[in-house]
């Protein structure tokens, strides 16, 4: 599983997306997304900067991101 912070999708994406949410966990200052890409499921972590979640399990999403923000992780 991938992890990506949230943002304001700029016009413009290395990256770009249509994912479906499949799980939300809310995690005190922020709400960590499960989301489906095709067969995969990237976690995406979002700020919580109001009293309400953003996206709810089953809404339909874009995400993206540039390559040059990428930082990978890799299991030991």
């Amino acid at each position: 599983m991938t992890g990506v912070q949230t943002c304001a999708l700029p016009i413009y994406l290395d990256n770009r997306y249509q994912g479906r949410v499949k799980e939300v966990i809310f995690q005190g200052d922020r709400t960590a997304y499960t989301v489906q890409l095709g067969s995969e499921l990237i976690k995406v972590v979002e700020p919580n900067l109001t009293d309400t979640v953003a996206y709810h399990k089953n809404d339909e999403v874009t995400i993206g991101w540039n390559k040059r923000d990428v930082i990978v992780l890799t299991e030991e």
